[in-house]
């Protein structure tokens, strides 16, 4: 399936790079574009277009370059090597959504994978949903494999 990717020029890496690390995780039956778009207010998004039959995926470089806390609210900028690992693992996160959209078809949006009931705060009930869960879990375990493949894909440039 096509890969387009978007505006890339906003971030520290490289685009045939990137595109080779996300073909390495790119499990999907649908085409997908990756947009780096500064409007979002979050590290990234996924959205699925049925229309087009497409996975788009956004994600904030600028929100990715800095680290916030409740001692940094402003937050903190990090580093090109931290940069680096923030944008390749919310690439992987939003990349698994889009799996988990085509394994689940329409239950991915049920309420009950969405959303923790028990929990009434509506941020903070998605946040800790078990599709939320599952993704950052799919993040965690591939991040460094992912650098690595992005890594020694800039090095053969």
């Amino acid at each position: 399936m096509p890969i387009e990717i978007r505006y890339i020029e906003r971030t520290c890496l490289q685009k045939d790079a990137f595109m080779k690390m996300i073909k390495k995780y790119h499990k999907l039956n649908h085409n997908i574009r990756v947009v780096f778009d500064l409007r979002i207010n979050s590290y990234g998004s996924h959205w699925w277009d049925g229309n087009k039959k497409i996975h788009i995926i956004r994600i904030n470089p600028l929100y990715c370059k800095f680290h916030h806390d409740e001692n940094n609210p402003k937050g903190v900028r990090l580093g090109p090597v931290a940069e680096k690992y923030r944008i390749i693992g919310t690439t992987l996160h939003e990349l698994r959504h889009a799996q988990q959209k085509e394994e689940l078809g329409y239950k991915f949006y049920q309420e009950k994978y969405e959303s923790v009931k028990a929990i009434t705060n509506p941020y903070v009930a998605t946040w800790y949903s078990e599709c939320e869960r599952d993704a950052r879990i799919y993040e965690d375990e591939h991040i460094e494999d992912a650098v690595t493949v992005y890594d020694s894909a800039c090095e053969k440039q």
